[in-house]
């Protein structure tokens, strides 16, 4: 049998199967009534599923700290860039850490809508982002998984992805890859009858995440290789590299790079520039997970070309998954990624990496093969209407077992995000101390690496971001050579600063970010400890720092 499974997924050429299909009846197949009401139905239960764990299993604004609290981040870009980079050049991007174009353009662009149409700016927006386009992602997954295999592997693979934990509660917490994921498969769906669409979103997926844009450009690659239709591949190219040429030269006009998000993701990742590595040794558990990963990722890229190679029916989805294994084991396996990897977990309680949005799509691509085999091609092997019934039943029944053996992962997911729900309270009371001193005039000095802090400024104490600016791009930033030999002259420097961000606060904290400016920062007080600035409070870890604007402005440029 398992002969005759292989046999029938390698030996079904798509083009064959749209040719048998016709296009007519494949476009009335595709939008029959019926069809459109279960698509509508699957996108409510993955809705409804998301909002009943957002508002009764979490408080829907708060999001953890650390690895989850990277939402805040992706809401200060948003923000910030909303209320000061716009008007600083068309579409500019703002951040206080120096990353506003590490991610991308679209999630930004997408949040800032939502803040407009649903007029706040609480961490609940992205929220709500990401469940709205999960859902969608999720009908289009049952969608393209009917159209190329039949209803019953489609919606097996919707229910999957509605309820396996690590995706339902990925797709709640605010995060980029919903709005991406939902691009690709877009694409997917809409080639080959809207080809050039097709192409513009696998780049619009791009400007989500770099490795997305990878995705979108291979798809593309694809297609023009192994396609048939070449009318359609010509349209598809242009869909996409019309998007590309403006994104590439927005890129190189903002950040000196055409491709800034793939090589600064690259460098950071694989490359290993944001971890520490100088004196670290793997566990021996890192590195058994470093070997598999290895083994995996070559596996995963030769089960790529061979479905490149043969085109199976639905093979531009096989290989959307596949990109994404590929990826996260390439990153594991031969990039520096296992140099932060958190072994946090024990004999009950799952490593944070494996039930995390890092892996939710990985495993939802798992469950819709499942799905596949067990709802198609299984049933196409049974060729007697008794027995097939029977294979039915038996699919069913093992299929609601993976789905529900899959639920053990909560609590693994529980336990690494309730820890992370710690630090909330003191950001909290920080943001709280620094608002008390705050007299609603000039701007705030703020540390770089601190969105949550931000978060809380903005939205809770009600402060407004344009008041906030960022201490990593200071003179001590740009200085070629040690500030505290000269500091006289380098003072003048940092007077200019001051002055021209009308500074009236200066918080110094520990930061996350890319500045390692903190020490400098605390020399420079120590220089001008009561001339330029006078400590006013200091608490956990937070100094507070008035600036004198009577010692600031006695000098004139």
């Amino acid at each position: 049998m398992l002969g005759k499974f292989f046999d029938k997924v390698l030996h079904e050429d798509e083009n064959e199967h749209q040719k048998q299909v016709g296009h007519k009846e494949e476009e009335k197949q595709g939008w029959s009534k019926t069809l459109i009401l279960v698509s509508i139905l699957v996108f409510a239960i993955a809705f409804s599923s998301r909002m009943v764990f957002l508002f009764f299993f979490t408080d829907p604004h708060v999001v953890g700290t650390d690895w989850y609290g990277d939402v805040y981040h992706h809401w200060q870009i948003a923000l910030l860039s909303k209320e000061v980079g716009f008007s600083h050049g068309f579409l500019r991007l703002w951040d206080l850490k120096g990353l506003e174009y590490y991610w991308g353009l679209m999630h930004p662009l997408v949040l800032i809508l939502g803040f407009i149409v649903s007029g706040s700016i609480d961490i609940l927006v992205p929220r709500m982002v990401s469940v709205i386009f999960s859902s969608l992602a999720i009908s289009l997954l049952f969608l393209i998984i009917t159209r190329y295999f039949n209803k019953k592997a489609g919606f097996a693979a919707a229910i999957f992805a509605s309820f396996v934990p690590v995706a339902l509660f990925s797709d709640t917490l605010g995060m980029q890859e919903p709005l991406g994921l939902f691009f690709l498969l877009f694409g997917v769906f809409l080639w080959p009858r809207h080809a050039f669409f097709a192409g513009l979103t696998w780049m619009f997926a791009g400007m989500v995440r770099s490795e997305y844009w990878l995705f979108g450009a291979g798809l593309t690659l694809a297609l023009i290789l192994r396609s048939r239709q070449t009318h359609k591949k010509v349209i598809l190219f242009l869909g996409y590299i019309l998007p590309l040429v403006f994104y590439m030269k927005y890129m190189l006009d903002y950040t000196g790079n055409p491709i800034y998000p793939i090589y600064y993701n690259f460098m950071a990742t694989v490359v290993g520039d944001w971890f520490i590595k100088d004196g670290v040794e793997l566990s021996s558990k890192v590195l058994l997970i470093k070997s598999v990963s290895q083994v995996f990722t070559i596996v995963f890229v030769a089960l790529g070309v061979l479905f490149l190679w043969r085109r199976p029916r639905g093979y531009l989805y096989y290989l959307v998954g596949l990109a994404n294994l590929v990826f996260i084991f390439f990153v594991f396996g031969f990039g520096s990624y296992l140099f932060g990897y958190p072994e946090d977990g024990s004999i009950f309680i799952i490593d944070r990496n494996w039930v995390d949005r890092i892996m939710a799509w990985q495993w939802v691509f798992i469950g819709s093969i499942i799905s596949i085999v067990l709802f198609y091609y299984t049933l196409e092997i049974l060729k007697h209407k008794h027995v097939k019934a029977v294979g039915l039943f038996l699919s069913s029944g093992i299929f609601v077992s993976i789905l529900l053996a899959s639920q053990l992962s909560w609590p693994s997911i529980s336990y690494h995000y309730t820890k992370a729900l710690a630090p909330m309270d003191g950001e909290a009371a920080s943001a709280r101390k620094i608002a008390e001193n705050y007299q609603q005039e000039g701007s705030i000095i703020v540390p770089d690496g601190r969105p949550l802090l931000t978060y809380d400024l903005v939205v809770k104490e009600n402060i407004p971001a344009q008041k906030l600016v960022s201490a990593l791009y200071g003179p001590f930033y740009y200085a070629k050579v040690d500030p505290f030999e000269n500091w006289g002259d380098f003072r003048l420097e940092i007077i200019k600063w001051l002055q021209k961000e009308d500074a009236r606060l200066f918080v110094l904290a520990g930061s996350f970010g890319l500045s390692d400016s903190l020490g400098q920062y605390s020399k420079m007080m120590e220089y001008e400890k009561d001339k330029l600035f006078t400590l006013v409070e200091e608490f956990s870890g937070f100094r507070i720092y008035r600036v004198n604007t009577n010692e600031l402005y006695k000098q004139e440029f």
